[in-house]
C-alpha cells in the first residue's frame, strides 16, 4: 500500500503473523549516516533500540477502537514512558529472541538484510 506525501511516498505492509517480544508487536530503530551522495557511501549505527507496542498482540477486536490500536502501534508517543517497557536495546532483543547456535546465525541474516536494503 503506497500513500503519496507531497513527492515521497510511504509504503508499508501489514505482517499477519509478526514476530513478537514478550507478547508484543515491535519495530526497530536504526539510524544510518549518509556521508555521501556520489559515490554513495553509508554508516550504520548498530546500537539502534527496538520500539514495542504498549499491549500485547492479539486478532480479536473489542469494542475499545483504541486499545486495538495500541496492540499495533510502537510509536514511544503512545506510551506511558515512566514503565520503560516501550523501548529496549538491540542487546536485549538478541538476547531475548536470538539466543544460541541457530539465534545467532538468525541474528546475522536479520542484519545481512538490513545491510542489503540499504545497498539499494
Amino acid at each position: 500500500v503506497a500513500r503519496r506525501l507531497g513527492t515521497e511516498l510511504v509504503v508499508q505492509r501489514y505482517v499477519d503473523d509478526p514476530l513478537l517480544w514478550d507478547g508484543k508487536k515491535f519495530d526497530l530503530r536504526l539510524y544510518v549516516l549518509v556521508a555521501s551522495m556520489q559515490p554513495l557511501r553509508l554508516y550504520l549505527y548498530l546500537q539502534g533500540y527496538a520500539r514495542l507496542a504498549p499491549l500485547n498482540y492479539t486478532t480479536a477486536h473489542g469494542t475499545n477502537r483504541t486499545l486495538d490500536r495500541k496492540v499495533h502501534i510502537t510509536n514511544r508517543s503512545q506510551h506511558n514512558k515512566k514503565t520503560g517497557r516501550c523501548a529496549k536495546t538491540l542487546d536485549d532483543l538478541q538476547k531475548a529472541l536470538f539466543h544460541g547456535v541457530a539465534g545467532r546465525k538468525a541474528w546475522k541474516v536479520l542484519w545481512g538484510r538490513i545491510e542489503e536494503l540499504l545497498r539499494r
